[in-house]
């Protein structure tokens, strides 16, 4: 999952964040999310995050990835979310 490749934009592309949840929700791959959650800064992984509730019908991305992944990947994920979310709640 470390491949130096992440995104430094702090101002989010709406058009580049609805695609990628829209792919997200439609590809499930491991592969698809790996790429999505590092090559994506954390301001645009929030904005991907709160599209996907939307068009998922409000389940969150967060939700998705608890129930579609599991070990590592899945740890890995979820605290890219969190971090995404809230630096500061993550860290307390």
């Amino acid at each position: 999952m470390i491949q130096g490749k992440r995104s430094t934009n702090q101002e989010p592309n709406e058009e580049k964040c609805q695609q990628d949840a829209k792919k997200l929700k439609n590809d499930r791959s491991t592969e698809t999310y790996t790429q999505i959650f590092t090559t994506r800064s954390y301001p645009e992984l929030k904005r991907i995050a709160e599209i996907f509730q939307t068009i998922s019908g409000g389940k969150s991305l967060k939700e998705v990835v608890e129930k579609e992944f599991r070990g590592d990947v899945e740890d890995v994920f979820v605290d890219m979310l969190d971090y995404a979310n809230n630096k500061a709640e993550y860290y307390a």
